[in-house]
C-alpha cells in the first residue's frame, strides 16, 4: 500500500508541472487585455473592443507574416510536447511492470517502429494530454500487440 502512495504522489507531481507549463505558456497572451478593461465602464469596455477589432483586422497580415512570433510558438509547442513526453515516460514507469514490460523492450529494441507506428504523442492527443490515461493506454497497446503478433510485434507493420 505504500508504494501505491508514492505512485499516486509521483503523478500528482508531473501532472502539476505540466499543468503548470501550460498555465504559464497560455495566460500570458490573454492576460494584459483583460487588465485593462477590468477597471473600466460597459461602454468603455464596447469601444475598446470596437478599437481592438479594427487594429486586429487592420494588421492580421503583419501578424501572421511574423516570423518571430511565429518560430516563437512552434518553440513553445515543441517545449510542450517535450514535457508532456517526459510526464508521459514517468507516468509509464509507474505502470504495474506486467502492463508496462512490452512497451519498455518495443522501446529498448525498436525505437523508430515505437515512434513510427505508437508515436506517444498520438496518445496524448487523444487523452487530452492526460498522462496518466495516455500511459495506459500506450503499454495496453503494446501488451495486446505482443500478444497478437508473438515475436512479429517488434516488426512494421506494413
Amino acid at each position: 500500500m505504500p508504494g501505491n502512495v508514492d505512485q499516486l504522489r509521483l503523478v500528482q507531481q508531473a501532472l502539476a508541472r505540466y499543468a503548470a507549463l501550460i498555465g504559464s505558456g497560455t495566460s500570458n497572451s490573454i492576460q494584459p487585455q483583460e487588465q485593462q478593461t477590468e477597471g473600466q465602464a460597459p461602454q468603455q469596455k464596447e469601444n475598446q473592443h470596437a478599437e481592438d477589432v479594427a487594429h486586429s483586422s487592420n494588421n492580421d497580415q503583419a501578424f501572421v507574416s511574423d516570423a518571430s512570433v511565429s518560430s516563437a510558438t512552434l518553440d513553445s509547442i515543441a517545449s510542450l510536447d517535450k514535457t508532456a513526453l517526459l510526464a508521459l515516460e514517468e507516468a509509464i514507469m509507474l505502470l504495474p511492470e506486467e502492463e508496462r514490460v512490452d512497451y519498455c523492450r518495443a522501446k529498448a529494441e525498436v525505437p523508430l517502429i515505437v515512434q513510427r507506428e505508437s508515436n506517444p504523442v498520438w496518445f496524448l492527443k487523444f487523452e487530452k494530454f492526460n498522462t496518466w490515461n495516455a500511459a495506459k493506454r500506450l503499454a495496453y497497446y503494446w501488451q495486446e500487440r505482443c500478444n497478437r503478433f508473438k515475436e512479429r510485434a517488434f516488426l512494421p507493420m506494413n
